[in-house]
């Protein structure tokens, strides 16, 4: 088999790469598939699918590697950059701890996490602290530190081993002014909006306001698999968000 699949190769490439197709034939494909048809069918972004939450996330478009940065040691952001930090608590599934920071332009810029299922909460601070810090010896400036605050025993049990957190402000998860619609702002690519000067394409139009780096694997493989729910015996879509998929980073 694995002959075999030496053999193989596979191409990934787009209709419009594809110089056997007239630029008509692209031109009506383009003009009569749908949104999620013609991110699927032209472009190859298959992991565009119906349902899908957060239609806008791109891998192209959100996903930087930062190593290598000036001013940004082991790819993380600048340590005068100031810090948000959430918590989605666990148990049984995994906990997930995510750090972003907000660069000069006002983006924010998902950069570190921890995800791991266990019920030690000392093995989790031991993982969370030294992140507490830029390289472990700059205190880091949080504007904020947030867990459900249904959550409690779980925030005292952090607060006593040295990470102190306040309630999040949660909103709906769906409708106006929701945190579905409000992170689906953020990934929004503003045709006005330029890449901030430390992006690949700084000064290029069409920049989102949420990016995300290598540090954060977990959130970059769940945020594309989220849907919304569907009503049984039906193919109707609620609006609510299927909690079937993972979705402890995505939470936070």
């Amino acid at each position: 088999n694995r002959k075999l699949r030496l053999k193989r190769r596979a191409i990934h490439s787009t209709s419009i790469d594809n110089y056997f197709l007239p630029p008509d034939y692209i031109a009506n494909m383009i003009a009569s598939y749908s949104d999620e048809a013609r991110r699927r069918e032209i472009e190859a972004e298959f992991d565009v699918f119906e349902g899908q939450v957060f239609k806008e996330f791109s891998h192209e478009t959100h996903v930087v590697d930062t190593r290598g940065f000036r001013a940004w040691t082991q790819g993380d952001p600048p340590a005068e950059w100031p810090r948000l930090l959430a918590v989605d608590v666990g148990g049984s599934s995994p906990w997930a701890f995510i750090w972003s920071a907000i660069d000069p332009a006002v983006n924010i810029v998902f950069y570190d996490e921890v995800y791991k299922t266990t019920s030690n909460v000392d093995e989790l601070a031991d993982l969370a602290l030294p992140k507490m810090r830029h390289l472990e010896r700059t205190e880091l400036k949080f504007k904020a530190k947030v867990i459900d605050y249904e959550n409690k025993v779980a925030a005292e049990d952090l607060r006593r081993r040295g990470i102190a957190m306040t309630n999040a402000r949660k909103m709906n998860k769906t409708g106006d002014g929701g945190s579905v619609a409000r992170l689906s702002g953020y990934l929004h690519p503003h045709p006005k909006h330029s890449y901030p000067e430390w992006h690949p394409r700084a000064g290029q139009k069409g920049s989102p306001r949420a990016f995300f780096t290598q540090g954060v694997p977990n959130l970059i493989r769940e945020l594309p698999q989220q849907q919304w729910d569907q009503e049984a015996s039906s193919d109707r879509l609620r609006d609510v968000m299927d909690r079937r998929i993972a979705n402890h980073a995505t939470d936070c």
